[in-house]
């Protein structure tokens, strides 16, 4: 399963969006307050993980982080 997340960082928290290429997977789109950011990545990646395992009847997964800036046009 691949999956992206996008991450918006402002002033009090950050918004994640979201979508996987698993079959009947839902887009994400929430917001998060500075004091839940770390959860909600987290909360976020474990759904993912849980996805995986269940799906494919295993107890382990391996995880490629690539991360990628998004520069606004000026």
């Amino acid at each position: 399963m691949k999956a992206t997340i996008t991450i918006e960082d402002y002033a009090n928290g950050i918004a994640l969006k979201g979508s996987s290429d698993a079959e009947n997977s839902t887009p994400i789109a929430f917001v998060a307050l500075e004091h839940d950011k770390e959860k909600a990545i987290g909360k976020t990646i474990a759904e993912d993980i849980r996805h995986v395992m269940d799906s494919e009847l295993c107890n382990a997964v391996r995880m490629v982080i690539e991360y990628q800036p998004i520069k606004s046009e000026p």
